[in-house]
């Protein structure tokens, strides 16, 4: 999921709740677009909104930065990552509905969580 390509969708946000629908309303329409139920949509949508508040309200209040967020769309999983310049502390992935696989990172200058769900859709056909 480290690499773009021609299937990802990327949105650069500023850190700022208005903008979490955004989000959820992109997260959506590839739930839907790639066949999951209204019950994997709901939970892909929980868990992209979690990451991202999880960012918003956590970030330095005197930072006007942005969050990142990627949408990448393989054959039969999607992945999504949530991601921003700062380190941040205090992120629990028990939080996060269940998703087939979350992964969080914390480094120097960047923090990210990757969370992927599993589909049998028809992106590209």
């Amino acid at each position: 999921m480290d690499e773009l390509t021609k299937n990802n969708i990327v949105l650069s946000l500023p850190i700022n709740p208005a903008y979490v629908s955004a989000v959820c309303m992109t997260a959506s329409s590839i739930a839907d677009k790639i066949g999951l139920s209204a019950h994997e949509t709901e939970t892909v949508i929980n868990a992209v909104s979690g990451a991202c508040l999880f960012i918003i309200k956590n970030a330095p209040a005197s930072e006007k930065s942005f969050f990142n967020v990627v949408f990448a769309v393989y054959e039969s999983t999607l992945g999504i990552m949530v991601s921003c310049s700062n380190v941040l502390s205090g992120f629990d992935k028990s939080a996060l509905p269940h998703m087939d696989e979350i992964i969080y990172s914390n480094y120097p200058g960047a923090f990210s969580i990757k969370m992927i769900k599993n589909h049998n859709g028809n992106f590209f056909k």
